[in-house]
């Protein structure tokens, strides 16, 4: 499986047991440091840029009682970010599809301004 081809290859470096606690670089990305969950002791990898991901939970408690949502909190719309209510439009991390990138949320947002327009205009 995909796993197992990943640990036994040799050009990639898998670490586990770590997690990321800084970004290291004054002026720009030039490492990221690491710590060994287990006995706390860090290093700094190496490193060009970092792509941070914030949170597993999507901010959706106030959309509960309104919207059809999973148990992690994500709602589902259909290809053009609409809901299943008229004139509700969900964009970025809210969406169970979403990549949860900054690309994306760009992406949608532009979509979803889109849809908001042909609503608009009947």
């Amino acid at each position: 499986d995909l796993q197992e081809r990943a640990l036994a290859d040799p050009k990639l470096d898998i670490r586990t047991g770590k997690r990321a606690v800084d970004i290291a670089g004054d002026d720009g990305v030039t490492g990221v440091v690491i710590e060994d969950v287990a006995s706390g002791e860090t290093e700094t990898l190496d490193a060009y840029g970092a792509l941070v991901h914030v949170g597993m939970r999507p901010n959706t408690d106030c959309l509960e009682f309104l919207l059809d949502l999973d148990g992690d909190g994500y709602a589902e719309p259909d290809a053009q970010l609409q809901t299943e209510i008229p004139g509700i439009i969900l964009a970025g991390d809210i969406r169970r599809a979403s990549p949860r990138v900054v690309a994306a949320a760009i992406e949608d947002g532009a979509l979803a301004a889109a849809t908001a327009q042909r609503i608009l205009s009947g």
